[in-house]
């Protein structure tokens, strides 16, 4: 494996301990596992194991034997450290997320969905300025982990928090569907004018 071409689940270990770094500088073995199974990243033990081995060969994880059966992964911040300030920009993001589930359902039906579509929306651009700047430069680590990172389902919160909402709440669901339909209307509309001409 090439220094700089980690693959997803390398991708998918590193936002771990990126997002827990703070409160975590040093984590171990069985730690990290049970982070992972709880995010539902889809990586298995021996997968963690392999893929950690492959982040400490390449030195953006260092691996540290601390007694009998009790060893530690902590980030080389001196090979990622401009992805902390990347991170930080996004953690701000992913707050705002998070802030309040109250404030997003007070919110009338239509504003809620007005809302997630202007998140939507952002996130998608980020997502492809990200993915205009990886395929511009393949071989930087910092690109590919923006790619990721924008297109993690850490920023699908609101959409599952309406989801489930539609799922429990009748009346709900029948009223975001049909705002959903109203906002729909005029874009395909519009899609099936463009088409015509």
């Amino acid at each position: 494996m090439e220094r700089w071409q980690l693959d997803n689940y390398c991708l998918r270990i590193l936002l771990v301990l990126i997002a827990k770094s703070s409160e975590k500088p040093k984590i171990r073995f069985n730690e990290l596992s049970r982070l992972v199974r709880d995010l539902n990243l889809g990586i298995s033990k021996p997968t963690l194991s392999d893929h950690l081995r492959h982040l400490v060969e390449n030195e953006y994880v260092t691996r540290k034997v601390e007694g009998v059966q009790r060893v530690t992964y902590s980030l080389n911040f001196e090979k990622i450290g401009k992805i902390k300030g990347y991170w930080k920009t996004a953690e701000k993001m992913a707050a705002f997320l998070e802030k309040d589930r109250d404030a997003f359902f007070s919110l009338p039906v239509k504003g809620q969905v007005k809302q997630l579509l202007r998140f939507m929306e952002l996130r998608k651009l980020l997502e492809i300025q990200a993915r205009i700047a990886f395929e511009s430069n393949p071989s930087s680590f910092e690109k590919q982990f923006g790619v990721l990172f924008w297109t993690s389902s850490r920023f699908e919160r609101h959409e599952v928090w309406m989801i489930e909402k539609c799922v429990k709440d009748v009346e709900y669901r029948e009223e975001v569907l049909r705002t959903i339909d109203e906002l729909l209307k005029p874009q395909l509309e519009q899609a099936k004018a463009m088409k015509v001409r």
